[in-house]
């Protein structure tokens, strides 16, 4: 711990790779020259479009710009507003198989003599005669995967394979589609432990941001990939919301209406419609909150669920019985905003503020 942050103090403010004294590359030297030249360009170059750079795959940047974007600008530490806080070092390079290495850069610095660690990726790299290209290992990662095909869905899976949970997964792809009346997308369905699992399969080992995060998905919807951190064969619920994406604009898109509604449609946070309403009731009776109140403040009622959510669910349920799923669309499409949201619910069911608790609380003890 006495030699790491004085290595980090030494460095020059720029962005070159620093190669810790016990880190071998076991390369001969005019290859490890080239390879450390290569990882510096790709360094500089990484805040910019990456579309035109011999550095990368053109392919594969295209189909994985969110990984490459996540390195934009991941020296900065807002704090100290410091943009070259954290400094770029080699954590492991290691030959897969003839011309390709996987390699392992992490982004350290230190506050207040604490050692702090934004993020970790691992790239695929590739030897060609060009130069080394750098790649989202995604693909390197799940070749061995076993594939089952149900219908529109590829499930691609490391180990057991539950037949009947992926049904359901199968069944939602076709309701969904009939509910925007096109054909079932066509999907590869990743099956991951968890979200770190998820991030990991993209080279995304750690980054502080995710610190603590489980549940969730991966998706790239223009190239029908879904990795889902679950453990299961179906995330129907974001499924829903990969629907709602590629249907409708995204500055108009409502995500407190579109989750209202896919909690009633699903489930919310992996507990059932029936669940979260439980928890609302009870919550609201301890705290002596109104629903008007936990809605704009989005208060958390059952760690980790907030409460705006299940309040919205609330008026999507009552909207959807009684004017239909055109009303329902109607609202999710209104615009991305609080006011949005009030105002569609307003113009479609004459729910206002004025009228809100008296409604979500009528509702709420229908259930």
């Amino acid at each position: 711990m006495f030699v790491f942050p004085v290595l980090l103090f030494s460095q020059t403010k720029n962005s070159k790779i620093i190669i810790p004294d016990n880190i071998s590359i076991r390369l001969d030297k005019n290859k490890e020259h080239s390879l450390i030249v290569d990882i510096n360009s790709f360094l500089q170059e990484k805040n910019n479009t990456l579309l035109e750079s011999r550095l990368v795959s053109k392919e594969n940047y295209t189909k994985y710009k969110f990984f490459f974007d996540e390195l934009k600008f991941i020296e900065n530490y807002d704090k100290v507003e410091d943009s070259t806080f954290y400094k770029p070092y080699l954590n492991n390079i290691v030959l897969q198989e003839e011309n390709t290495y996987l390699i392992t850069i992490s982004f350290k610095g230190i506050d207040e003599g604490v050692v702090k660690e934004k993020a970790q990726f691992t790239f695929e790299v590739i030897d060609e005669e060009r130069g080394f290209i750098f790649k989202c290992p995604f693909e390197f990662n799940t070749k061995d995967w076993t594939t089952t095909q149900k219908n529109e869905i590829a499930f691609l899976t490391k180990g057991k394979f539950n037949d009947s949970i992926a049904d359901v997964f199968v069944q939602h792809n076709h309701s969904l589609a009939d509910l925007f009346e096109i054909s079932p997308y066509k999907i590869q369905y990743y099956k991951c432990k968890n979200l770190q699992e998820a991030y990991r399969l993209f080279g995304i080992d750690y980054h502080v941001d995710l610190v603590g995060s489980k549940r969730g998905c991966v998706t790239i919807p223009d190239y029908g990939i879904f990795v889902s951190g679950t453990d299961k064969e179906e995330y129907c619920h974001d499924l829903t919301h990969y629907y709602f994406g590629l249907q409708i604009d995204k500055n108009k898109r409502n995500w407190t209406a579109e989750e209202g509604y896919n909690i009633n449609l699903t489930d919310y946070w992996g507990y059932s419609a029936e669940e979260n309403y439980r928890l609302l009731r009870s919550f609201l009776e301890k705290s002596k909150a109104t629903p008007l109140d936990i809605f704009e403040k989005n208060r958390i009622m059952w760690r980790p669920i907030p409460t705006k959510m299940p309040v919205a669910g609330i008026i999507m349920k009552k909207i959807e019985r009684e004017f239909g799923m055109k009303a329902v669309l109607k609202i999710i499409s209104c615009g991305n905003t609080n006011d949005d949201f009030f105002k569609a619910i307003e113009n479609v069911a004459g729910i206002s503020k004025k009228n809100f608790n008296e409604v979500v609380l009528k509702e709420l003890y229908l259930e």
